[in-house]
């Protein structure tokens, strides 16, 4: 590939279909397997559902008119539309002790550059549940706090997922920038605060603080061509299939 794998390879900002933006994050994953951590953020073509790996596919019946898309990683349904989404990939190596330590230690510093931003926010210190009228019981993930997840006006702005394989970490998350017509019961960073912050505004600033929390240095890349080929044959072959989304 090129690219030094004793530094953190930083991807541009994209927008991706579901399908595509979840086999470029599992293309990350493979690479970290070999060795390469990356890191990238993006946004969702169109306003998207996405499934944990371990959910029934009928949740997302409650979403009609939305695509559909299964992430390789766990957790309850998520609504991509007003939000950043980043994908950090890792290889063991380079991991903390414990997994749950990368997580918090990326909320820590995403709840760090909103409040210099003026979103006031808070970690939420252990597993909860949120009470938000009106909202579907049970599916939402970002009705279920986990320990670490970043709070902002009593609403959970920042949630992560993880996925190990080969010696390797996946993680990504959702960071909400304001509410979605499609689930105006989730309210963003925009909503909360007087903070009109826009996604390439956040990224530029979290390219930075990430790499340094992390302390790895950086080295900034493209998809080359053959990646790109391998995320659309990955894209076409599972989070495109029927199979692969409906196979719970």
């Amino acid at each position: 590939m090129g690219h030094p794998f004793n530094s953190l390879r930083l991807m541009p900002l994209e927008v991706n279909p579901g399908t595509l933006a979840m086999a470029f994050d599992e293309l990350l994953l493979e690479n970290a397997s070999s060795g390469q951590p990356a890191l990238r953020f993006y946004q969702w073509y169109k306003p998207t559902v996405s499934l944990g790996y371990f959910q029934p596919f009928e949740v997302a019946s409650n979403f009609e008119g939305m695509d559909v898309v299964r992430r390789p990683t766990g957790g309850d349904l998520l609504i991509h539309h007003h939000e950043l989404t980043y994908a950090l990939a890792l290889p063991d190596s380079a991991l903390p002790s414990k997994a749950e330590e990368l997580a918090c230690l990326v909320h820590r510093v995403i709840a760090c550059v909103l409040a210099s931003l003026g979103v006031p926010t808070a970690c939420q210190p252990s597993k909860g549940k949120l009470q938000v009228p009106d909202a579907p019981e049970g599916v939402l993930c970002f009705l279920h706090p986990a320990a670490g997840d970043v709070l902002a006006g009593g609403f959970k702005v920042v949630g992560s997922a993880q996925r190990r394989r080969q010696e390797a970490l996946l993680q990504h998350g959702s960071i909400l920038l304001r509410a979605s017509e499609w689930a105006p019961w989730l309210k963003g960073v925009s909503d909360v605060a007087p903070a009109d912050l826009t996604a390439l505004q956040l990224a530029d600033i979290l390219r930075l603080e990430i790499p340094k929390a992390l302390g790895m240095a950086v080295t900034h890349s493209d998809w080359t061509e053959s990646e790109r080929n391998r995320a659309q044959h990955i894209a076409v072959t599972r989070y495109a299939s029927s199979a692969w989304n409906q196979r719970r």
